[in-house]
C-alpha cells in the first residue's frame, strides 16, 4: 500500500473510532501490529503516532495525538508534544494556544509572555478566547445539582445513551442512568425529559429503548422525549438543544 493511500485510511479509522468507538472497528490486532488496545484513546492514540512516522511534517497529526492525550488525562505527555511542536513552528497558533492553557494547568499558573504571544499572532482571536476561557471558568466553578431534591419541579432533563448490546439489552451504566432518571421524574413529576441516542443496533436506537424502558417503569409517555439522530456526545447536546427550544416554544 503506498503511503497516501496508507494516510487516507488511517484517517478513516480515526474518524470512525471518534464518531463510533470500537465497536465498528475489524482486525484491531491485525492492524495495530500487536499494540495493547484497552479503548477508543488508545486506539486514536495508537493511529496518529503511525501517521506521524508516515508524514512527520504534518503538525495537525502531531496536534490531534496532542489532544488525544490530554483526553486521555496524559496533559504532561501532551504538553512535551505541544512544546516540541512549537520548537520547529513557534507561530503555530492552535499548538500555541493549547500549550498556553495545558502548561498553566501543569504548572498552576498561566503565562503571560505566552498570552502575549498569542496575541501578537492574532488579537482577535485572542480575545473572544480569552472570553471563552472565562466563561468556562465560571461553569467550571458553577455548583451542579448532584441530589434529587436539589432540582424544582418542572425541569427538563437530558439522558444520555450508551452504546447498546448486540442482543439489544441495555447495559448496566445506562440502566444505572435509566435508574436515576426515574427518580428524578417520579420525585419531580411536572418536569420531563430528553432522552438522546441514536447509534441502532438491530434496528432500534438508544432512545427508543431508554423511552420504553422508562414508560415501562411508570413514566407517561407525553413526558418524554426523544432525540434519535445524534451518534456522539456532542450531538447529543447539539439536538437535544434543538428539541428543548422546540418544547419551550410550543
Amino acid at each position: 500500500m503506498n503511503k497516501k493511500k496508507q494516510i487516507a485510511e488511517l484517517l478513516a479509522r480515526a474518524k470512525n473510532y471518534y464518531l463510533y468507538g470500537n465497536s465498528t472497528e475489524k482486525n484491531e490486532k491485525t492492524f495495530f501490529k500487536g499494540v495493547s488496545i484497552n479503548g477508543d484513546q488508545d486506539a486514536l492514540e495508537a493511529i496518529f503516532k503511525e501517521l506521524i512516522q508516515l508524514d512527520p511534517t504534518n503538525f495537525d497529526y502531531q496536534q490531534d495525538l496532542a489532544a488525544t492525550l490530554i483526553t486521555d488525562n496524559q496533559i504532561e505527555q501532551a504538553v512535551e508534544l505541544l512544546q516540541n511542536i512549537l520548537k520547529k513552528v513557534p507561530n503555530n497558533y492552535d499548538a500555541l494556544m493549547s500549550y498556553y492553557v495545558y502548561s498553566g494547568i501543569v504548572k498552576g499558573n498561566f503565562s503571560a509572555s505566552l498570552l502575549k504571544r498569542l496575541t501578537s499572532l492574532d488579537s482577535k482571536r485572542t480575545t473572544m478566547f480569552m472570553q471563552d476561557f472565562a466563561n468556562l471558568e465560571k461553569i467550571r466553578q458553577t455548583k451542579i445539582a448532584t441530589e434529587i431534591n436539589c432540582y424544582e419541579d418542572g425541569h427538563l432533563f437530558i439522558l444520555l445513551g450508551y452504546d447498546l448490546r448486540k442482543d439489544v439489552s441495555i447495559p448496566p451504566i445506562l440502566h444505572q442512568r435509566l435508574s436515576l432518571a426515574l427518580q428524578l421524574l417520579l420525585k419531580n413529576p411536572h418536569s420531563s425529559v430528553i432522552v438522546t441516542g441514536g447509534i441502532p443496533e438491530n434496528g432500534h436506537t438508544e432512545a427508543y429503548l431508554m423511552k420504553n424502558w422508562l414508560i415501562n417503569h411508570g413514566v407517561a409517555p407525553e413526558r418524554i422525549f426523544t432525540e434519535s439522530k445524534s451518534i456522539n456526545t456532542i450531538e447529543n447536546a447539539e439536538f437535544s438543544l434543538r428539541c428543548a427550544h422546540q418544547i419551550a416554544f410550543n
